[in-house]
């Protein structure tokens, strides 16, 4: 709601393009830009499967998530990450 500022209006596309096993998960090189339908949306959110039940991103992940980020800077403020 326009009065509100707490609470934030998520446009999401769901994009699946993701090769991954329980170990690792394999981005393509270049993600594409045309999976965001709307200039106004962000990254909402990724799924990756871990070998274990950790309540925290494993190091890879994080790092996967930073080179991620890194690359679509315009994402930036449009993105929520809930880890």
């Amino acid at each position: 709601p326009p009065h509100n500022s707490q609470v934030k209006e998520a446009n999401a596309v769901a994009c699946f393009y993701m090769c991954d096993s329980n170990i690792a998960v394999d981005l393509p090189p270049q993600m594409r830009q045309n999976c965001l339908q709307c200039k106004d949306s962000g990254l909402l959110c990724w799924v990756k499967p871990e070998a274990l039940e950790l309540p925290h991103l494993s190091p890879t992940g994080v790092i996967l998530q930073d080179n991620l980020v890194s690359e679509h800077e315009q994402w930036g403020p449009l993105s929520i990450y809930v880890t």
